[in-house]
């Protein structure tokens, strides 16, 4: 039986968190941690109109691998939060749409 050297045994670091709240690398897609997926990713696409994203550019966004970003986009896509262009792009769908674009308010002269 050897000793072990308390210098070479490996300990998992913390889990770092992006700058959106997502864990540095989210492997799989456990059904506890599929919801708020959903809500955070809905969530930027609310705070941020105007954004356009490819599936390579939303993996590093959200600090997802590829399957579960996948499931999260295709899952989107489904609700109609949102929608993918002819380029391959993600953007706001039409029923974020319909929830968040302000109406005019008619003014009366």
């Amino acid at each position: 039986m050897t000793a072990t050297n308390p210098r070479t045994t490996f300990e998992p670091r913390a889990r770092r968190l992006t700058r959106t709240g997502f864990p540095a690398r989210v492997v799989g897609t456990g059904a506890a941690l599929l919801p708020e997926l959903l809500r955070r990713v809905e969530a930027e696409y609310r705070e941020m109109p105007g954004i356009n994203l490819t599936a390579a550019q939303a993996e590093r966004l959200f600090g997802l691998d590829d399957r579960t970003c996948a499931v999260v986009l295709e899952a989107l896509l489904d609700r109609r939060i949102l929608r993918r262009t002819a380029g391959g792009t993600y953007r706001r769908g039409a029923r974020l749409e319909d929830t968040t674009t302000p109406t005019r308010a008619r003014k009366e002269w």
